[in-house]
């Protein structure tokens, strides 16, 4: 359910920022830097395609205690 709300948040940021002219522009010439600008075209669709599986996937390979920075907050009584 929250996958599905996030997902449903990015497409509509995604489609309503390209509606500005400006904003269009400016992601056309980012998927043109990244060597083919119509990969504008596949955006939605590729942040529809994630799973669940997948955000797990990653995220137990990023957030591993390695990772980790540790504060240890000591106090003064």
């Amino acid at each position: 359910a929250e996958l599905t709300k996030v997902k449903n948040k990015f497409e509509a940021n995604y489609t309503f920022s390209n509606y500005d002219l400006d904003e269009r522009a400016l992601n056309l010439a980012f998927f043109e830097h990244l060597g083919n600008a119509q990969l504008i075209n596949s955006e939605i669709d590729k942040y529809q395609k994630v799973s669940k599986n997948d955000v797990l996937r990653i995220a137990k390979k990023l957030f591993s205690s390695k990772n980790a920075s540790v504060l240890y907050y000591l106090s003064e009584k």
